[in-house]
């Protein structure tokens, strides 16, 4: 859950266009976390990383194959824009995959790299995404990972899905 809660989401109408860097000292036992990159709205970005995060998780491998329009459907958007979402779905995997990501675990372990190893352009509205290391390590040495129901029937909206995220 901490890859998805993670402070680089924004609920701003406009995000900022320019890299940020945020430290924090301790969340949920992981310690030293520095996160550098673009912020994401809690909108398509969080949804598509979700989906894809869990996509990765239901098939216990750091590979998954995206077929966007079908992601678009399950999201209950329209198929007249297709091209428009494939176009966020590839920056919002460039801007996952510039992220640096550093924190030390509950058992000491230092980490630092990137949320995404690899992707490729989407041809067709396909994908492949490779999470690489950061999610490795997290799928097979933390105790507390834990998989992402990423569509929320009963609650809407951004914020309040996030509030929903962080209570539960």
């Amino acid at each position: 859950d901490a890859i998805v809660q993670l402070p680089f989401f924004t609920a701003a109408k406009n995000k900022i266009d320019e890299v940020i860097e945020v430290r924090i000292a301790e969340m949920g036992g992981f310690t030293d976390i520095y996160i550098k990159g673009k912020q994401l709205n809690i909108g398509f970005d969080k949804k598509a990383y979700s989906h894809t995060l869990s996509k990765a998780q239901s098939k216990n491998s750091t590979t998954v194959t995206i077929d966007i329009p079908e992601m678009l459907k399950e999201f209950g958007y329209r198929d007249n824009d297709t091209s428009h979402y494939v176009k966020l779905y590839a920056q919002l995997m460039d801007d996952l995959y510039k992220m640096e990501i550093s924190y030390t675990s509950p058992s000491g372990v230092r980490f630092h790299g990137r949320l995404i190893n690899e992707f490729s352009e989407p041809v067709d509205g396909i994908s492949v995404v490779d999470f690489g290391g950061f999610f490795q390590q997290l799928m097979f040495s933390h105790q507390y990972f834990s998989r992402l129901n990423y569509l929320e029937d009963r609650i809407k909206g951004g914020v309040a899905s996030v509030l929903k995220e962080k209570l539960d």
